[in-house]
């Protein structure tokens, strides 16, 4: 169940604000990943939910409070350079990646082929070319 992936988050604050860290695919999970306000950011498939609303909206959802380790800074908290938290262009994002990752195993095969080499499926279900 998700809620297993959700016992201790690390809560990043500063003196003026502070974010709760959560993987993306965690909130996409619970529902939730497309609630979350352009007050919160993410980074690298994680989001960091601003502690007024978005944070208790993870809590609320969760129906119990997680553990947080403290992540304190002095100045200025670095998730406040972070991008600002967008659903949509995170699934776009996503959907490039797919798309590319897509285009260059097509490129690999293609390459291979044009050399004479034929595709194999291992014993293992592996891909390989001899």
């Amino acid at each position: 169940m998700i809620t297993e992936n959700i016992t201790q988050l690390n809560f990043f604050n500063d003196p003026g604000h502070g974010w709760l860290e959560v993987g993306i695919k965690e909130l996409e999970s619970l529902g939730i990943a497309d609630k979350v306000s352009s007050y919160s950011y993410m980074k690298n498939g994680r989001a960091y939910l601003e502690e007024d609303c978005n944070a208790s909206l993870l809590v609320r959802t969760l129906g119990f409070r997680p553990l947080y380790n403290d992540v304190y800074a002095d100045n200025q908290s670095k998730v406040r350079n972070y991008q600002t938290y967008d659903y949509q262009a995170y699934l776009k994002e996503k959907k490039y990646k797919k798309d590319l990752a897509t285009l260059k195993r097509h490129a690999k095969h293609e390459a291979y082929t044009s050399c004479g080499l034929v595709k194999v499926r291992g014993a293992l279900g592996g891909v390989y070319y001899e």
